[in-house]
């Protein structure tokens, strides 16, 4: 029926309609995100590339001998 592919092509819009956009960020000194108050978002602002919005975090990476911190970011 029209109406029941109507509703799939609306669905399928919500999950891929919205731009998603993947960041590699690396911190400023070491950081020791605290993980125990559940998922870290960081904001990110980039005027080069357009952006300033909230994004997940989802991959963290330490690097205690250059003492530097790296996100990749999500969202």
């Amino acid at each position: 029926a029209a109406a029941d592919a109507q509703a799939v092509i609306d669905a399928r819009g919500a999950l891929i309609g919205v731009e998603r956009r993947r960041f590699t960020v690396l911190a400023e000194g070491l950081q020791w995100p605290d993980l125990s108050s559940g998922l870290p978002q960081v904001r990110l602002v980039d005027d080069e590339h357009a952006v300033d919005a909230t994004f997940l975090v989802a991959r963290i990476e330490i690097d205690l001998d250059a003492e530097t911190t790296s996100y990749e970011l999500f969202g």
